[in-house]
């Protein structure tokens, strides 16, 4: 919207709600007035089935040794960053996991388990589960770096929820709805 000229209507945008055209109304230096038409994508019974059949299509693939997790990953994966990582996701605790279907599904793996298509809010995942470490309690002597990342963690945090507050304490803001 920010590049249209007023009264323009846009080519259709593409975001994560669907697809859009944008008609700027009215521009006063960096204030934009504009509206939009959307319409989302609302995936079939039909569609849903066939993403399911492809991942299932895709496992076996790996399970026979076809090819690799990494490999399919690279080939079919929309998650953008598969190309640097392979669908690798790194070291996390289950527990703490912000997907929960996901977590379920982690929950029932043993190492080197590749699950059926899971879905989540964000799509159909196939999971393979690298490594386990179990709990334990974190000690100084082998755990410094952990500690010390975890620390700094919550400090960044604290400081950033500490500057949310202050803006909303201290900065006006006025919204205007126009219908």
């Amino acid at each position: 919207a920010y590049a249209l000229e007023v009264d323009e209507i846009s080519d259709i945008v593409q975001s994560q709600f669907g697809f859009h055209i944008i008609q700027l109304l009215n521009r006063q230096g960096e204030k934009i007035n504009a509206r939009h038409i959307l319409i989302q994508l609302q995936p079939t019974a039909a569609d849903e089935q066939k993403t399911v059949e492809k991942l299932k299509e895709i496992r076996q693939k790996i399970l026979n040794g076809e090819a690799t997790f990494g490999e399919m990953a690279l080939e079919y994966s929309d998650d953008p960053n598969v190309q640097q990582d392979r669908g690798e996701l790194g070291d996390f605790e289950v527990n703490n996991f912000q997907v929960k279907a996901f977590e379920q599904a982690l929950k029932t793996l043993k190492v080197g388990d590749i699950s059926e298509p899971v879905r989540t809010e964000f799509g159909y995942h196939i999971i393979k589960l690298n490594k386990k470490n179990d709990a334990r309690v974190l000690t100084l002597e082998k755990d410094w770096q952990q500690i010390e990342n975890i620390a700094k963690e919550y400090k960044r945090n604290q400081a950033f929820e500490d500057m949310l507050k202050n803006l909303r304490e201290n900065v006006p803001i006025d919204v205007k709805i126009q219908i």
